[in-house]
Formats: C-alpha cells, structure tokens, sequence
C-alpha cells in the first residue's frame, strides 16, 4: 500500500454516496430537506464542525500568547522572559506545530476531499431516485433539462448549506465570541466597539436574508428555466431544422435569456448595496480601535502588548468582514 493510498484512503471511504439506502424526500420545507441530508453524513460533519472550531481556538490562543510576549519581553528583556515563561512558549510552539497542521489537515481533507466529493454524488443520487419515483404527469409540466437543472442545483445548495453550518458558522461564532472575550481580558475599552460591529452587522444580515431569498429564489428559477429550454431545444433539433423553426425558437430562448439577465442584475444591485455597507462598517470599527488604542497608550491604561493583540485580532476580523452578509446570503 502507498503512502498516498495508506493516507486518504480511510476519507475515501468514509462516506459511500452510492451505498446510502434511499429514503424519501420530506416535502415540508427547506430546513427539513437539509436536516434530512445532515442525518446521512452527521459523523462526519460533526468531526468537521469540531477540527474548524479547533483551528480558530488555536488562533486565539495564539493571539492571547503574542500579546504576553510583547508585555513580557518589553517589562523583563528577553532572556529573563524566556527563563521564567519557558513552559508557555513550549505550549505556543507545539500549537503552532504540529497541532494547527493536524488541525488544518484533518479540516481540508474531510472538507474538499470526503464531503465535497462524496455529499454531492449522493445528494444527486437520492434526488434522481426521488424523480424516477415520480409520475408521467410530472414530466409532462416541466422541461426534461429543467428537471436536471434543478436536482444540480439541489445538490449544490444542500452542500453549501451543510458546509456552512458545520464548518463557517461555528468557527465564526468561535471567532467572535471569543475575540470579544479576549479584548475585555486586555481592556474592557477595545471590546466595546467589537461588540457595536458585531450588532449592526447581526442586524444587517437579519434585515437583508428575506430579500436575499426572495431574490435568490427568482433567479435559481430563471437559470433553470434557461437551462431547461435550451436542453430540450437541442434534443428536439431535428425536428426543429425540419420546419425551419429556428427564427422562432431562437426568439424563445432570448426572451428567458433575457429575463434571467434582468432578474440577476437585481439581484445583484442587492449584494453590491449590502456589501458597501458593510465595508463602510468595516472602516468604522478600524478607526474607532486605533484610536482607543492609541489614546490608551498614551493614557496608560493599555499596554504595547494589549494593543499589539488587539490590532491583531482586528486584523483577523476584518478578513471575515462579508461573512455576516454570506451568512444572510446562505439562508
């Protein structure tokens, strides 16, 4: 056995799309839909949610360590810090390795290689038995490419969903939680605006999701529409060259064309407005830190060290600065 094969093949096989036993769909919602998928792979999204919440407690922690670094060094020189505070940084080497490699590894490989090949595949495969399950009425209402258009578009969306709550929701909730806790641990001033951020930005996202899914929804809609007429444009040419109907059915096309164009385009004026807002709110916590930061360092009542922290923290913040608004976008 390879060292390739000894490594990845146990997340190979941790999920067999094929061999899950069909159950059928609920038709009561969304949320029971994804509740029903989250049940066939639950061991292996909870080994995810708990390897990413893993990485960002590392992060913290580390966080936390680079800010008694700087105060140490700073108060005692940096032999005597070593002396003294050895067994700390021994804790903060082996979290940076191999602990965060481990961590990191495990989240990727479960992440892109076990879910992101194998949750598709079955969700494909429970929506393909589900269809064929249906009547001949059914396929009578809907174009055969829109039909698997759509169950393409299931799979897709589930897997987003899935991920987003056993992967991006809890190391995000982690991250705030526990920046904000460890801002009040270096000074109750530098949490204060971390909080007011994390408000509006909550606000925002519950403001904007029923519009993000009214607006999301026409325009799966569309693409499926255009998806489908152009499938069954194609499998019906023959005939279509017979009667010379291609003006005709050219005009079709461009018409659903069109409209899909249209609905994106409103669609997307929503997300450009959310956006500048948020950076806007983005630019505002910036400014507020640094000059609670600096007035607290002139003022003494916040040390090199705590201010290091917090610019730090801030810094990482601002890297998930659209991810309330990504969260709003997913619901």
């Amino acid at each position: 056995m390879s060292l390739s094969e000894f490594v990845y093949r146990p997340f190979e096989t941790l999920i067999r799309p094929l061999d899950i036993p069909y159950r059928p769909l609920p038709s009561s919602g969304p949320v029971a839909v994804l509740l029903h998928f989250i049940s066939m792979f639950r061991g292996v999204l909870i080994a995810l949610a708990l390897s990413s919440m893993a990485i960002e407690a590392i992060n913290l922690t580390i966080v936390w360590g680079l800010s008694v670094i700087v105060d140490g060094v700073t108060q005692h020189g940096a032999s005597n810090f070593l002396n003294s505070e050895w067994p700390l940084l021994t804790f903060l080497g082996l979290l940076i390795f191999p602990a965060m490699p481990i961590a990191s590894f495990l989240l990727n490989t479960l992440n892109s290689h076990t879910l992101g090949v194998a949750m598709p595949a079955a969700i494909q495969w429970q929506g393909h038995k589900a269809v064929e399950r249906q009547d001949l009425g059914f396929f009578h209402d809907l174009f055969a490419g829109q039909v698997a258009s759509r169950l393409s578009q299931v799979a897709s969306a589930v897997q987003q969903q899935i991920i987003a709550a056993f992967q991006t929701i809890p190391r995000f909730l982690l991250q705030m939680v526990g920046s904000v806790i460890l801002l009040s641990a270096l000074s109750w001033q530098l949490a204060l605006p971390v909080v007011v951020w994390i408000a509006l930005n909550v606000a925002l996202a519950v403001k904007m999701a029923p519009i993000f899914v009214e607006r999301s929804r026409r325009t799966a809609k569309q693409r499926s529409l255009v998806a489908g007429a152009i499938t069954d444009l194609y499998t019906n040419m023959q005939m279509i060259k017979q009667f010379a109907a291609e003006d005709s059915e050219a005009g079709v096309i461009r018409r659903i064309i069109q409209k899909a164009v249209q609905t994106q385009h409103r669609e997307q004026r929503v997300y450009r407005t959310s956006e500048l807002i948020v950076v806007a709110l983005n630019m505002a916590l910036w400014l507020a830190m640094l000059s609670i930061g600096f007035s607290g360092l002139v003022d003494g009542f916040i040390t090199v060290g705590e201010f290091v922290g917090a610019v730090y923290i801030l810094q990482r913040l601002s890297g998930h600065t659209f991810t309330f608004l990504q969260m709003g976008q997913q619901i």
